[in-house]
C-alpha cells in the first residue's frame, strides 16, 4: 500500500513518516498480542481527514501478517512492519 502524503499541510514528510510508523509498531504489537482487528478498526472508525485514511489501511496491512506464537518472531514482525511502513511513506514522499 503506498501512503498518499497528500494530507501533510506542513510538508514536514519526515516527521508524518515516523508518526505512521510509530503508529504501525503500536498496531502490529497489538496484532501480535491478539487483538481483533475489529477493535481496531473500531478504534480508528472515524477516521482524522489529517490522516487521509492511512490509520486505517495500516490496521488493515498489519493483519495481512501473520500472527506469530514466540516472542522473538513477534519482535521481529513488529520492527520490520514498522520499518515496512516508515519505507513506504519514504518513497510516496520522494515521488510528490
Amino acid at each position: 500500500m503506498a501512503y498518499d502524503l497528500a494530507q501533510d499541510p506542513t510538508g514536514d514528510h519526515v516527521s508524518l513518516c515516523e508518526t505512521f510508523s510509530d503508529y504501525a509498531k503500536n498496531v502490529m504489537t497489538a496484532r501480535q498480542e491478539g487483538a481483533s482487528i475489529a477493535r481496531l478498526i473500531k478504534i480508528v472508525n472515524s477516521p482524522d481527514p489529517e490522516d487521509g485514511g492511512v490509520m486505517q489501511q495500516i490496521v488493515i496491512d498489519a493483519y495481512d501478517h501473520p500472527k506469530l506464537s514466540l516472542e522473538e518472531n513477534k519482535r521481529e514482525a513488529i520492527k520490520d512492519f514498522e520499518n515496512e511502513i516508515y519505507l513506504q511513506c519514504i518513497k510516496a514522499s520522494a515521488k510528490k
